[in-house]
């Protein structure tokens, strides 16, 4: 329950950041708690996020940091689209990461040795997100 009520705040707090298009005040990470202890994961630090078993795992290059009872939608909502990328039913990656895509395949090798697959429905979407890659 205090899961919920922590994303449930947190998710708040984007949203009063999105709408006064404050990027001073955007987040840097994602809260999570720990036992009794609750603290930030920064966004440069998360490599990939993969779902299983209905928890999130949240991966620093092969490393679990964290495991969430959050759904992966839940976190794609709060997670910046500029940085992370849905690219299949159980994966979110952050582009920071991706060391090569293999179109044919559609396959993503990261720079920490993973290799995470790109659904057909969302190939063209994440070709486009690659593009925009600054």
């Amino acid at each position: 329950m205090f899961y919920y009520i922590i994303f449930e705040m947190y998710k708040l707090f984007i949203m009063m950041c999105i709408s006064n298009n404050s990027e001073k005040w955007a987040p840097r990470g994602l809260w999570v708690r720990e036992k009794t202890r609750i603290h930030l994961l920064p966004y440069e630090s998360i490599t990939h996020v993969y779902h299983s078993s209905g928890s999130s795992n949240v991966h620093m290059g092969k490393d679990l940091l964290q495991s969430l009872r959050t759904p992966l939608t839940g976190l794609e909502q709060v997670m910046p689209r500029t940085r992370f990328f849905r690219t299949h039913r159980n994966y979110i990656i952050n582009r920071s990461f991706i060391q090569k895509y293999d179109r044919e395949d559609a396959l993503i090798y990261s720079v920490c040795g993973q290799i995470i697959p790109v659904s057909r429905r969302k190939k063209k979407t994440f070709e486009r997100f690659l593009e925009n890659r600054n």
